[in-house]
């Protein structure tokens, strides 16, 4: 499926919602995606199955649970 017809998905979906549409990106529902799997203990191999992720390296980078529950800045102080 292209990027244009995700997007334009992502918008009819919004509007019938009544949702605004900031934040809302294909790249975002993602990152939802595996977000949300993480926290609900999700493997990365089905996570990274589902969503097609190519490696569970690449996968980690979208998951976002824990980036700031212990930011490095707090470790030192700042």
């Amino acid at each position: 499926m292209a990027r244009s017809s995700v997007r334009l998905i992502i918008r009819r979906a919004a509007d019938h919602a009544g949702v605004p549409l900031d934040g809302l990106s294909p790249h975002s529902l993602r990152r939802s995606f595996a977000t949300e799997g993480y926290k609900a203990g999700v493997s990365e191999r089905e996570l990274a199955r589902t969503g097609r992720w190519a490696s569970v390296t690449t996968l980690r980078g979208y998951d976002a649970s824990s980036r700031w529950a212990a930011p490095a800045s707090a470790r030192l102080g700042l």
